[in-house]
């Protein structure tokens, strides 16, 4: 691990992690340009850790009134298990249903993590997947150029739009897939606001990002570190923080003017070139 390379790292986990340009796509095919990987699996999560302090600091307001809604949810849960309120008045307000939401579009994830595992597992070691994957993601954003844009508010939303928005985060888990474009983009054909189909798509990233810290930093645990790699490792986890706080403040302005599909001619682009060089290299 050098200096450039843990740079590197942070800005390409950043840059593509909310960019709709799919960040695992880009860490496949850099990886196997470049020979980026073998940083070490707990640098691999502290590049999580990184991405998700952005999301906490781009969205801190929501995410703490969501904290203090899900508590108080546990609260009225308990409330109507011992009668003192019925169950159809646990949910008494927007932000209620909104941490239900929340809550229901991790299970497509879920699912889909464990039934593909060793098919994405496998799909890191080529270009050819991540590529496809790219191709995919472009004519998706393309796509956006004819979807109206929709008015649902917070308590608009159903479970139906939750479910669909977290199939969509299920489907991205294969590299090359974007994980913010293709919930941003479903979310806007179910009806939702561009702001509130952002919104959704990266506070239900917090839950995905935790649970990949999770079930890395067991393996994790038994490197072998030294102080100078630690520092390294601490350096690739601000500037991905930094870089996606950045991309999080102007992917929201894009949106608003209506410009998603900009960012599909550079998936198409790098799409075709990663399936180039799997030819190619081969």
């Amino acid at each position: 691990m050098t200096i450039i390379k843990a740079i590197i790292m942070g800005l390409i986990q950043g840059l593509t992690e909310f960019l709709p340009i799919s960040s695992s796509g880009h860490l496949a095919i850099f990886g196997n340009m470049m020979d980026l990987q073998g940083g070490g699996i707990l640098f691999e999560v502290l590049l999580h850790v990184g991405t998700l302090v952005a999301v906490l600091a781009a969205f801190y307001q929501d995410i703490w009134e969501l904290i203090r809604e899900g508590f108080a949810l546990i609260g009225r849960c308990f409330q109507a298990m011992t009668g003192k309120i019925k169950w159809t008045e646990v949910l008494n307000n927007d932000k209620k249903y909104f941490v239900c939401y929340i809550l229901l579009s991790m299970i497509p994830t879920v699912i889909f993590g464990l039934l593909l595992k060793k098919t994405i597992e496998a799909a890191y070691t080529g270009m050819l997947i991540p590529g496809i994957g790219l191709l995919i993601t472009g004519a998706i954003l393309l796509y956006t150029m004819k979807v109206k844009e929709g008015e649902k508010k917070e308590r608009d939303m159903t479970a139906m739009d939750a479910l669909m928005i977290g199939i969509a985060q299920g489907i991205a888990t294969l590299p090359g897939i974007s994980r913010s474009g293709l919930t941003i983009v479903t979310g806007r054909t179910r009806g939702l606001s561009p702001e509130l189909a952002v919104k959704f798509s990266f506070i239900m990233s917090i839950p995905a990002i935790l649970g990949a810290a999770v079930l890395q930093i067991k393996d994790g645990a038994a490197e072998s570190l030294s102080g100078g790699i630690l520092g390294l490792y601490f350096l690739g986890t601000v500037v991905a923080a930094v870089s996606g706080f950045a991309c999080i403040k102007w992917l929201l302005n894009i949106i608003k003017k209506g410009k998603l599909y900009y960012f599909a001619y550079y998936c198409l682009a790098m799409g075709l070139l990663a399936i180039l060089l799997h030819f190619v290299r081969k």
